[in-house]
C-alpha cells in the first residue's frame, strides 16, 4: 500500500493510464481479428488508422506497430 501522498497519487494515475492503454490495445486487437476474419482492404485501412493512433498516443511502440501492419499485409497478399 502507498505510504506517501505522492505514492497514492501515482497509484491513481497508474490506474487511469492502465485503463486507457488497455482500451486502445483492445481496439487494435479487435480490428486485427476483424481483418483476419474478412481479409478485406477496407479493414486493413481501419486497422492501420487505429494502430497509428495508438502509436501516436504512446500505447504501442513504433516497431510493434510496424510489425502488426506488416503481418496484416502479408495475410491479405496471401489471399489475393
Amino acid at each position: 500500500m502507498a505510504n506517501t501522498k505522492q505514492a497514492k497519487k501515482m497509484m491513481r494515475k497508474t490506474k487511469s493510464k492502465t485503463a486507457y492503454n488497455r482500451g486502445w490495445k483492445t481496439t487494435v486487437k479487435e480490428a486485427y481479428k476483424a481483418l483476419v476474419k474478412s481479409l478485406d482492404i477496407s479493414d486493413m485501412k481501419t486497422l492501420q488508422k487505429k494502430i497509428d493512433k495508438a502509436t501516436k498516443n504512446g500505447v504501442i511502440k513504433k516497431n510493434k506497430a510496424n510489425r502488426i501492419k506488416s503481418q496484416a499485409a502479408k495475410k491479405i497478399a496471401k489471399t489475393a
